[in-house]
């Protein structure tokens, strides 16, 4: 029996893009930041533009709206993410 491959880094994060989601609304920042950290600049910008709209428009599970600003904060307060401004 043979073991698949390991994940090959330079793959990227959108690899698996339910992980990638899972990962960023976990509301844990030892997930969340190395989650946003990966994707590409592009990816990220429409991550955090979807978790703005998740965390500020109706339509939204009261948990879905805290998961969204928990990511969003944490993703403003890190420095490695430079302009992920939650009130945008």
């Amino acid at each position: 029996m043979r073991l698949p491959p390991d994940p090959d880094p330079e793959v990227g994060a959108t690899s698996n893009p339910e992980q990638v989601w899972e990962e960023i609304l976990s509301e844990d920042a030892a997930q969340v930041l190395p989650a946003l950290r990966a994707l590409s600049v592009e990816e990220r910008a429409a991550i955090l533009a979807h978790l703005r709209r998740m965390a500020h428009e109706t339509g939204w599970s009261d948990g879905q709206a805290r998961r969204a600003r928990a990511a969003l904060a944490m993703a403003a307060g890190d420095p490695r993410l430079a302009g992920a401004r939650p009130d945008v």
